[in-house]
């Protein structure tokens, strides 16, 4: 509830102008109380009259004026008449009127000393003047300039300074859109207008906190035009009054940039050193190592480019999107140089930095996947491969890739047997049905052939078969060779059955080296089919030693079988050819003519 206090005032003057009555309401603040403050005006004198309540509490104030309104009941009290009372209505403590007796000679302001309170006199300008801003549009439109500039809308930034400084030539933000300008006449490359812009800045702005960025670019503007001495002027400007400033390292580089398109390759070398080694911004240091990249690698230091361009890789790798022409250069030299491993890192980083809307993203991607296989980071480059035919099904680069994946593992030939096949296995294990472990299957089978492991390769011929013939044409003929292999070893050995059981299983003929193992595996196991079918190729042979040995076996196979006939016949032929010899090896046939006789009686 407010307090009341009724006041009353008695107008002396005489006002010749009758008006109706005016009632205004009003409030306002006293030592950080709040309080109304109520006036009631009317033409002819009334009166006003508070009613308290038993606690001596204003309640309600009755105001009656001289003429009687109709259907009203009129509050008589014996009060002095005036033409303007003021009621005063506050919650604990009577504002702007005190209590005690003031010197009669002094000026009685209510004033209040808060000592937990610091004094405040708003903006200040740079100047230490206040600032007072009556329009708050130039505010709106520097906020977005700013905004349009970290957007990289350079032409709508430019275009929307342009009409601040015209619609406001005053505006206190003056020096910031001259700032700004600058920056976007760097970013523009428009180095002319920007010398112009900052000549005005530095004239009216020269204790400002962007001066040292200012002179850095106006000098790099300079150098960019050709004028090296004005340029040398404003480096010199910007290392001796601020040694501390990022902006004077950004001058290193400038500086280092403007020997170098001079020729003077080795002086910048070392301003892009300077800048590398004493600063802690991340951007500064990743563009004096790109510039340091460049360098090494065009003086055919590779090593120490690439030490250089992997620092921007852990630092910021999108930093090769800033310049993709030089990026693309840079990575093509490493390759070049058959540096694959900095070659794919570079390609990676603009890959990742981008998206297949880029015209080389699809050669990049095959491009890091190929490098890497090049490499020891065999797994890095087998994702790398996945990736790229994963995103292009039926890519231009298809085949090459595929190729790529399919050798990743199987380049190194300085390994051991036993490491080789672990290798093999284990690419079998983790692989499986994918490529890789097909390639694998393939690559253990040739070592084992080549290391006359036959068995292991028959072992293994449902793997061996269930590869695609297209890309393995060979197959069946590693398995055909793996058979011959293990039967000429089993022939060596004596072990016929496992002779007989290949040549049934694979229907495979040896040449005729072997053919006299073959028929004693033969003959020893009963197979008279086989035995008759070896002999069989030497009964016409022109060498006669060998006519006589393989007629006598002839003879032998057909008397087992009982065809007595055939012996008979080839008996009487054998014995013409041995009848001069009366010590011959095959004097048994005079035996098994006589038995043969025998036995068809």
């Amino acid at each position: 509830m407010l307090k009341w206090l009724l006041l009353l005032l008695l107008y002396t003057n005489f006002f010749t102008t009758l008006f109706a009555l005016e009632v205004t309401l009003q409030g306002a603040k006293e030592n950080f109380s709040e309080y109304s403050t109520l006036h009631v005006r009317d033409a002819n004198p009334f009166l006003c009259q508070e009613i308290t309540n038993d606690f001596e509490v204003v309640t309600k104030i009755v105001c009656a004026f001289s003429q009687e309104p109709s259907k009203e009941t009129v509050y008589k009290a014996d009060v002095k008449l005036a033409k303007h009372w003021m009621i005063v209505g506050y919650k604990e403590k009577l504002p702007l009127i005190k209590h005690k007796k003031s010197v009669e000679k002094s000026i009685n302001f209510p004033f209040t000393l808060t000592s937990d309170m610091l004094p405040y006199v708003g903006g200040l300008d740079i100047k230490g003047n206040p600032v007072h801003i009556k329009r708050v549009k130039d505010v709106s439109d520097y906020i977005k300039i700013k905004k349009y500039y970290k957007e990289k809308k350079y032409d709508l930034c430019l275009n929307l300074i342009d009409e601040v400084m015209s619609e406001y030539p005053d505006s206190l933000f003056r020096g910031e859109l001259l700032f700004y300008k600058i920056r976007v006449f760097a970013k523009l490359k428009n180095y002319d207008d920007l010398i112009a812009t900052s000549k005005e800045y530095l004239k009216e702005y020269s204790s400002d906190e962007h001066v040292p960025e200012v002179l850095a670019l106006t000098a790099q503007a300079y150098s960019k035009i050709g004028l090296s001495t004005d340029a040398d002027y404003f480096f010199d400007r910007l290392f001796s009054e601020h040694k501390n400033s990022k902006y004077t390292q950004w001058g290193y580089i400038y500086m280092g940039n403007m020997l170098e398109e001079a020729g003077s390759s080795s002086k910048a070398v070392g301003f892009y050193e300077k800048a590398l080694n004493e600063t802690n911004d991340i951007e500064v240091a990743v563009t004096a190592a790109y510039a340091l990249a460049k360098y090494k690698l065009n003086h055919s230091k590779v090593k120490d480019g690439a030490t250089y361009v992997m620092k921007i890789i852990k630092a910021k790798p999108d930093f090769f999107m800033q310049d993709l022409k030089t990026s693309l250069d840079m990575m093509n030299g490493f390759a070049q140089e058959e540096d694959y491993v900095t070659a794919a890192a570079i390609a990676k980083a603009i890959v990742d930095a981008s998206s297949p809307e880029l015209d080389q993203y699809e050669e990049l991607l095959k491009n890091v996947g190929i490098w890497l296989a090049k490499t020891d980071q065999k797994q890095e480059a087998l994702d790398a491969l996945n990736r790229y035919l994963q995103t292009y099904k039926y890519g231009m680069y298809e085949e090459d890739v595929q190729a790529a994946k399919d050798s990743l593992f199987f380049e190194s030939e300085d390994e051991n047997l036993t490491t080789r096949l672990k290798k093999y296995n284990e690419l079998i294990d983790i692989y499986g049905d994918d490529t890789i472990g097909e390639r694998a299957v393939y690559e253990k089978a040739k070592l084992l052939l080549h290391n006359k492991m036959y068995g292991d390769i028959l072992a293994m011929k449902d793997s061996l078969v269930s590869l695609e013939k297209e890309k393995y044409p060979d197959v069946e003929d590693i398995i055909n060779q793996s058979v011959k292999g293990l039967m000429e070893l089993s022939l060596k050995n004596k072990k016929c059955q496992e002779v007989l059981n290949l040549s049934n299983e694979y229907n495979i003929s040896l040449s005729d080296r072997w053919d006299d193992g073959i028929y004693e595996c033969a003959m020893k196991g009963g197979d008279f089919v086989l035995s008759k079918k070896i002999v069989a190729k030497h009964l016409n042979a022109k060498n006669l030693d060998a006519r006589k040995k393989w007629l006598f076996r002839y003879i032998n196979v057909d008397f087992a079988t009982g065809n007595y006939s055939d012996v008979i016949e080839a008996s009487k032929e054998l014995i013409t050819l041995i009848e001069e010899d009366k010590n011959s090896q095959y004097n048994e046939v005079y035996r098994i003519l006589f038995d043969a006789y025998q036995r068809v009686e």
